[in-house]
């Protein structure tokens, strides 16, 4: 699957049109968030050279856990940067048969902490910071962005506290239903998670119909 998944990805970067990119937009690529010189431990910036401060975009490609990088969302990171945002996209460590989610939640806060102690840079307001995610990039932006806000949360993640939160939060097609019992998300469960994870602490935060219940009654 995994070997599919890879192919698929390569057939669908073909099919992105870089003719419709914007060449005054920059675009600096590869800048390691965590020292390891891995490209899953790397981001890339767009942004668009004014001495404007502009909000942050932070993007975290789909691909079903196993597959894809940030080249996928580059045009998407491109048309954002021309609206006036800086955008980070962000690469993590894909899952099976080594890492899993818990490893890709784990990615995505280091990368936010280089953002939000390198933003500056680059003309970003952390004061003012969106994140963005597909597919499977739904499910770590979301707890991304939970981390924020729960403090058992980043315990059992053993995540340190955050000074920090989102303004919005932008889930495309969001992998959100591990909770359903059907084959699919069953043979999804048991390739990106690790064994005996549904006694976990942790994987209980990405049940996500708890979340939606609370956050519907919540005042």
């Amino acid at each position: 699957m995994k070997m599919s998944s890879e192919k698929a990805y390569k057939k669908d970067l073909e099919r992105i049109d870089l003719s419709k990119k914007d060449e005054n937009i920059s675009e600096i690529k590869n800048i390691s968030y965590i020292d390891d010189n891995l490209i899953e431990h790397k981001l890339d910036v767009y942004y668009r050279k004014d001495k404007k401060i502009k909000p942050i975009i932070i993007d975290i490609h789909g691909g079903g856990f196993i597959s894809s990088y940030k080249e996928m969302d580059s045009l998407f990171a491109n048309y954002l940067a021309q609206r006036g945002y800086i955008v980070f996209n962000v690469n993590y460590r894909l899952a099976y048969p080594k890492f899993n989610v818990f490893d890709q939640i784990d990615d995505i806060s280091n990368a936010v902490k280089w953002i939000i102690e390198n933003a500056s840079k680059y003309g970003g307001n952390i004061n003012d910071m969106y994140i963005v995610g597909h597919s499977a990039g739904g499910v770590l932006a979301l707890a991304e962005s939970l981390l924020c806000n729960d403090e058992k949360m980043r315990k059992d993640y053993n995540i340190e506290n955050r000074n920090y939160n989102y303004k919005g939060i932008i889930l495309d097609c969001g992998a959100l239903h591990f909770y359903d019992s059907s084959i699919a998300y069953w043979g999804m469960r048991n390739m990106v998670f690790p064994k005996g994870y549904n006694k976990m602490d942790k994987y209980q935060y990405l049940i996500f119909r708890y979340q939606y219940l609370f956050w519907i009654f919540s005042p």
